[in-house]
């Protein structure tokens, strides 16, 4: 039997969503060299083509990157415009200072200032934004392939049996279905004694305690347990005393525990 549990999907590169991007900015490079936008209409045709695809072309690929992103980051998933409008501002900044720099190499045209810089800016944002738009607007499915989905994502489910059977799991497999009469501590183990024998698992006795809750014992010494069905008879001896299990083991009872042994009638 399995559960779910609902994780968000990672964005990976969608190759067909790229390449939408791509032909979007082509299309508006062909319009660019066309109308000889930002100054470059004395140039031949060819010329004005290759800029424009080229410096079309490098804000696909900025765009790519912030889209990839902004998309990862999911925090406007549900929001798709302030998602498309996030994606279109942040890449028009990297993609201002290309035009900037491509203009003036190409085309010799000094770099604006900063009112210059202000108008061009506007200019880059508003081919930004109707390129990103463009692009959601091309894509058949409204959801947005490359936003972050619920993903169902199967979660065993398991199954633990009780405390004492997650304890006797630990011990060797010709003790676990033994007899349980003490606990030893010894250092970082503890020593586990049965009717058929002992052995040592790394464990505390405050843990193994723990599990064995609804087996009838008690601890008698801070490195001892005894379950209570084991005992087989007790000697006092001036506020301690020893109980005698089965096997003939021998166990310690301290003026710690004395108390509490003696008034659950162990001694008697």
């Amino acid at each position: 039997m399995t559960e779910t549990s609902t994780h968000a999907a990672p964005v990976a590169f969608d190759f067909r969503q790229q390449l939408t991007g791509f032909v979007a900015a082509a299309i508006g490079g062909i319009v660019m060299a066309v109308t000889g936008a930002l100054e470059t209409g004395t140039a031949p045709i060819v010329i004005r083509l290759v800029f424009w695809l080229t410096v079309m072309l490098t804000g696909a690929l900025i765009g790519s990157a912030v889209s990839l992103m902004v998309r990862g980051w999911g925090g406007l998933a549900r929001w798709r415009r302030a998602e498309a409008l996030a994606i279109a501002v942040l890449m028009s900044v990297p993609q201002t200072l290309v035009v900037i720099a491509a203009r003036s190499l190409v085309f010799d045209l000094r770099v604006p200032n900063g009112s210059g810089i202000l108008i061009l800016f506007s200019f880059v944002l508003f081919i930004c934004v109707v390129m990103v738009l463009l692009e959601y607007a091309m894509k058949k499915d409204d959801a947005g392939p490359a936003i972050a989905q619920p993903v169902e994502v199967p979660v065993p489910v398991v199954t633990l049996g009780s405390a004492e059977e997650r304890f006797r799991e630990r011990l060797p497999h010709g003790l676990r279905t033994a007899r349980l009469l003490a606990l030893e501590a010894e250092d970082h183990y503890l020593r586990v004694h049965t009717d058929a024998g002992s052995g040592l698992i790394l464990l505390r006795l405050a843990d193994a305690v723990a599990e064995l809750e609804a087996v009838e014992g008690a601890q008698t010494h801070r490195s001892w347990w005894v379950a209570r069905g084991a005992v087989a008879s007790a000697k006092r001896n001036e506020g301690r005393a020893t109980l005698t299990l089965a096997g003939e083991l021998e166990v310690p009872v301290s003026r710690s525990f004395y108390k509490a042994i003696n008034d659950g009638g162990w001694l008697s």
